[in-house]
């Protein structure tokens, strides 16, 4: 038997629909010492914590309750037995609950349990004053949780723990003799033991005192202060310090600071002890706008320990993204070094294998069948060996405006200009004007694709020298040319276990003519031979990367790519394709002569055979290119992806190139037991057998910690090995402040 009942000022209100309903009068409320025995039919819902209906909105007067038994006079309601109470705002489980009318005081006296949208406590007992909203209990498990929900079943803990007592008033837990973690039950990897915390539930962060930080039940780290975040707020204060040693540095010991400046924007200081260097500062910056975000990250020593000449180091990068929502936008990446050594010297901000840093600012405007776009592109040189001349030419500024008439249902004007000035301070600059115009047509079925292009293009060089007793010169070349790209398809359909498939087989060819352009004597900005590393680039309409050159070449690929597919989504697939390139009249493309005497009576470019496979577990990449007339394979490239047994994935590349190096590379991701994970990386010439690179780690992750240890040995500059090792721990939302 069960008592049901609510208190409040509008009570008449709300029991008179009861007495209708119940008939014989009986109001679902207790008015006696001796409560009536309610009927079937109920006026309020039945009360569960784990609740997942919408309750009754009850007002700040209110209080419901079950009860096996109830007691009622003018100045105690008691309930005993599976008792469930709420008000406008908790609901408080406990075996026996004594409430005093006249002070609001509410006494859960044994096994309590009191659930409030976000957070749960239970405990020996507790005393709950409405009056003041506050809360006293003792021996206390709480949570707290990351959504706000009165059921707790699947919501994620954002903190856990225990206390000796527990004080709640103004939304503030004052909490004695605490342990508590982030992790979820049953996981404690982290863990803080401290004399006094205090929690603000509305800013969801707490504070810690004498608190002792605990990684696997072993103490590691003592504070008299911690300051940590509750679910996914950030706080600021100091985070845990990397180690790590490497032969350049020496010992190495980070300390970041972190700022949380606001929910869109904050900031990470670091002070890096290098012990054979001196002391590094390293910063980052990050804001996120309604249309932006911008990336600001900085290195700075200001004395150089290990080269005493070598004053006020320092790296810098700003990175930008704007976009206004409707069609401008902006992006900027650039990028600073004190000296060309010291992406040699210091690679966590930019790595070591770039030769030049590249800065590089662009806006631009564009709509349905056009775009527009301005900017400017710089280079710093990056490596020690790398001569002034040897650097890349400066593009202050560039200008590109495309623009797609449509002429018809199936016509298309196609207009570009480009506008590039090469800048170089001790050789030749120039500045170059690029216009293409060309007039599409495209027929597409079902059973086909066929398009036709015809257009012309034109450059005309403005070029100064640099150097004296040189004169400026003026170049201009122009080509007409003419494209046909056709393709079929032929699909079959065929049933397996898994379901229906689909067999398609896409023959195509692409003839792209124009007449011969002797280019050679032009100079060489951003041009390059277009290499056939996929088999899309067989179908390459201009055989360059940049815009140095016009078209001049007279050829027809040729290929057929074969699928295995299924509906939408299928993971399983199966992509094969092989095909040539035929050239006309030995009319090859060429940047300069010497690319043509390498063999000026090839025809035909190498055979390309290339397979992409996914499967659930595991992926295939390969391309090979494959010279006929020596019966040699000109270069290889493979990588495999994927799962080898339960749990073990394997990342594997070989890469072969004739008259060059070859490399092999491997990497083993092995999990072990309780949650370690190790990571075997080899990089390896296969000519010489020279190590590139070797790496081994030994990784630990839960949802609240990371351990990792990485050993590395890896040649830098071609010149030396340089070994290092690093450790890392890191802590969600834990900051001593």
């Amino acid at each position: 038997m069960q008592f049901r009942g609510v208190f409040g000022a509008d009570f008449m209100k709300r029991v008179i629909p009861c007495l209708i309903i119940l008939v014989l009068g009986v109001s679902g409320t207790v008015e006696s010492d001796e409560a009536p025995t309610p009927q079937p039919q109920q006026c309020f819902a039945v009360l569960r914590a784990d609740h997942n209906g919408d309750l009754r909105v009850l007002s700040e007067t209110e209080l419901e309750y079950i009860a096996d038994t109830a007691t009622l006079n003018d100045e105690f309601l008691d309930l005993t037995g599976n008792v469930v109470v709420r008000d406008h705002k908790r609901t408080i489980e406990s075996e026996q609950i004594l409430y005093d009318r006249n002070t609001e005081l509410i006494s859960a006296n044994e096994h309590a349990t009191v659930y409030e949208s976000g957070w749960k406590i239970s405990g020996d007992g507790f005393e709950i004053d409405k009056t003041r909203d506050a809360i006293t209990g003792g021996n206390v498990n709480f949570m707290l949780y990351s959504v706000d929900a009165i059921d707790t079943g699947d919501k994620t803990i954002a903190a856990r723990g225990q206390a000796g007592n527990l004080n709640f008033e103004g939304g503030v837990w004052k909490l004695d003799g605490v342990s508590l973690t982030h992790c979820p039950e049953l996981i404690d990897d982290v863990q803080i033991k401290a004399n006094h915390v205090e929690i603000d539930l509305d800013t969801r962060q707490g504070r810690a005192k004498g608190a002792i930080l605990m990684i696997f039940g072993k103490p590691v780290f003592y504070s008299p202060f911690v300051g940590f975040a509750v679910g996914g707020e950030r706080l600021s204060g100091y985070l845990l310090p990397a180690v790590g040693y490497e032969s350049g540095h020496g010992t190495i010991i980070k300390v970041p600071y972190y700022f949380n400046l606001a929910p869109n924007y904050d900031a990470t200081v670091s002070t890096n002890i290098l012990s054979r260097r001196g002391v590094q500062l390293e910063g980052e910056f990050r804001h996120l706008g309604v249309h932006s975000d911008t990336i600001l990250r900085g290195e700075f020593l200001h004395r150089d320990n290990r080269y005493p000449g070598k004053e006020k180091r320092y790296a810098a990068q700003l990175k930008s993204n704007w976009f206004n929502g409707s069609n401008l936008y902006s992006n900027m990446n650039t990028r600073w070094v004190s000296d060309k050594t010291f992406t040699r010297d210091f690679s966590s901000l930019f790595g070591n294998d770039d030769k030049y840093l590249k800065q590089s600012v662009e806006a631009g405007v564009f709509g349905d069948r056009f775009k527009a776009s301005f900017g400017a592109d710089r280079y710093i040189i990056a490596k020690p060996n790398v001569n002034v001349d040897e650097r890349t030419h400066d593009r202050v500024p560039w200008v590109t405006y495309d623009h797609l008439v449509p002429l018809g249902d199936m016509f298309n004007l196609d207009l570009g200009l480009y506008v590039d000035r090469f800048h170089h301070k001790s050789k030749l600059s120039a500045t170059r004007y690029r216009t293409d115009t060309a007039i599409e047509y495209l027929i597409d079925q079902d059973f086909g694709q066929l398009g036709f292009r015809a257009g012309g293009e034109r450059i005309d060089y403005r070029k100064r020298s640099n150097v004296a007793d040189e004169d400026d010169r003026r170049y201009t070349i122009s080509s007409k040319y003419f494209e046909a790209d056709g393709k079929l398809y032929f699909d079959r359909k065929f049933q397996t276990d898994e379901g229906e498939r689909v067999w398609t087989i896409e023959p195509r060819m692409k003839f792209v003519s124009s007449p011969r352009n002797t280019q050679e004597n032009l100079p060489v900005f951003d041009t390059t031979i277009r290499t056939i590393d996929v088999y899309d680039d067989l179908f390459q309409s201009k055989p360059y990367i940049g815009g140095d050159r016009v078209r001049d070449v007279e050829q027809l690929s040729a290929g057929v790519s074969f699928k295995v597919g299924g509906r939408p989504g299928y993971q399983n697939i199966r992509e094969f394709g092989i095909g040539r390139i035929f050239y006309s009249s030995n009319q090859k493309p060429g940047v300069i002569a010497s690319d043509h005497e390498t063999d000026p009576d090839k025809d035909k470019s190498d055979i390309f055979v290339g397979a992409n496979i996914i499967e659930p577990q595991w992926k295939l990449d390969y391309g090979m290119l494959y010279d006929d007339d020596t019966e040699k394979v000109s270069q290889t490239t493979l990588r495999l992806t994927g799962m080898i047994f339960e749990d073990v994935s394997l990342s594997a590349v070989y890469r072969h190139q004739r008259d060059d190096d070859e490399q092999v590379g491997a990497l083993f991701d092995v999990p072990l037991k309780n949650g370690l994970r190790s990571r075997f990386l080899l990089i390896e010439s296969v000519r010489d057998h020279k190590l590139k690179k070797a790496e081994w780690q030994l990784n630990y992750h839960s949802c609240c910690l990371s351990i990792g240890f990485r050993v590395t040995r890896e040649l830098v500059d071609d010149l030396r090995l340089d070994n290092s090792f690093k450790m890392l721990i890191s802590i969600d939302n834990f900051a001593i402040n």
